[in-house]
Parts: C-alpha cells; sequence; structure tokens
C-alpha cells in the first residue's frame, strides 16, 4: 500500500528545499506523496525559520506546507510571527496566512485579517491592517499611537499603507481627540519620512484641515528642523 508510519523523535530532511521537520508521529502516504504530521511539530526554513506548529501536511506535489491550527514562526532577526491558520508555498517562498499577527524587532504590533509573507524578498502584503506601536517611540509612553488601513505592503525599504488613519491618542469609547486619515501613507524608511497623500486633520472626527500632501519624519527620528 506504500504507507509508512513512524513514531518517535522523527526528523525528516528535505536538502533540495532547505527544510527540516521535527516530530512524534507521522504517515507517509508514497503514492499520494502527502506526509500528515500529526500532534506538535517544529520546521525550520531556509535555516532563518522558525515554524512551531500542529497537524502539518506537508504536500510534495504541490510543494506546499499547511496546517489550519494556530501557527508561531520567527526569523533570526527578531520579528515574531503568530497565525490561525499558514500554508508554505516552497516554490515561491511565500506564506500564506489567515489572522496573522507580526512582533517585529522594534515591538511594533502588526495584526493582518490576511497577508502573504516573501520570505525570499523579505516583504509582506496584507489587508485590514491594524499597527500598534512601540509607544516609547513618540516620547509619551502614556499614548497609545496606532495605525489602521484598507491594505499594505511592506518591505525593507518602505510600507505603503492605502486608506490609512493615524493616531496617538490613548484610546477611548468615543472617537480620538485627532486623527489624521489619508488616501495614502507612505513610510520611507531610508530617509525616515512618513509621506501622506490626500490627508484629512480631523479633531473629535470633524475635518479640519486638508492637505494634498503631508509629510513628517519617522518616531526614530528625535528632532528636526524645518
Amino acid at each position: 500500500k506504500s504507507i509508512l508510519k513512524a513514531s518517535g523523535n522523527i526528523k525528516l530532511i528535505d536538502e533540495n528545499n532547505k527544510l527540516i521537520i521535527r516530530a512524534q508521529k507521522i504517515l507517509y502516504l508514497k503514492n499520494q506523496e502527502k506526509i500528515f504530521i500529526n500532534g506538535e511539530a517544529n520546521a525550520i526554513l531556509e535555516n532563518i525559520y522558525n515554524i512551531n506548529s500542529k497537524n502539518i501536511l506537508y504536500d510534495k506535489k504541490k510543494m506546499e506546507l499547511s496546517s489550519d491550527d494556530v501557527t508561531k514562526f520567527s526569523d533570526n532577526i527578531g520579528n515574531k510571527f503568530s497565525s490561525k491558520e499558514f500554508k508554505y508555498i516552497i516554490s515561491t517562498k511565500t506564506i500564506r496566512a489567515k489572522n496573522l499577527e507580526l512582533l517585529d524587532s522594534q515591538n511594533d504590533l502588526y495584526n493582518f485579517e490576511d497577508a502573504i509573507v516573501d520570505l525570499s524578498l523579505n516583504e509582506i502584503a496584507g489587508k485590514d491592517l491594524s499597527i500598534k506601536f512601540n509607544n516609547q517611540k513618540f516620547g509619551n509612553k502614556e499614548n497609545q499611537p496606532r495605525l489602521k488601513g484598507n491594505a499594505v505592503y511592506a518591505s525593507n525599504t518602505e510600507t505603503i499603507i492605502k486608506k490609512g488613519v493615524f493616531t496617538t491618542c490613548k484610546k477611548r469609547e468615543k472617537c480620538p481627540p485627532w486623527t489624521i486619515s489619508a488616501e495614502e501613507v507612505r513610510h520611507d524608511k531610508i530617509k525616515k519620512i512618513i509621506n501622506y497623500k490626500n490627508a484629512w486633520l480631523k479633531v473629535y472626527d470633524v475635518p479640519v484641515v486638508y492637505f494634498p500632501k503631508f509629510f513628517h519624519p519617522d518616531p526614530t527620528v528625535k528632532r528636526q528642523s524645518g
């Protein structure tokens, strides 16, 4: 029947795809080229990404690694991910995740309803984003700086957010005292500038000032003239 069952300190090594999986119980269906990993499992990708999940399916025909259980994965520069379910496509080195939560190396917390992470380019794209920034960045730890957007693209050099709303006001039941909403928010990580396109400054949810274009230094810049 070409079925292999194994249990106890299993180590699955795929050298061609730079994938190592450790588990306690597997079922290998040779004719279908599917490996079912039952229970908890740990996977290492590209010697960079560490994945901890449960009940993983390794489909060798489709070259996919997936799980419908809560999955946590991290890289070697301090980024930590958590998702409700995930699928890793080996050929494109991309991860598709639902309800993705990312705590980056700067302690900023990102939440996506749906996201695609490109491991080869170190890029992420997703929809329905909310970001809770590290309070210390904005000079007042009592504030709660945050940003929401409909869609986002992020790389090592820039972050682009569509239909973004930003404020540093502390959360409360009513609307924040002030917000900046924009058609597009672009963070240039090289120049350390945040640019806004078609932006409105709102005070207690009432539009007050319109800016076709607006920019300011990002939180990593302590002081800038001009």
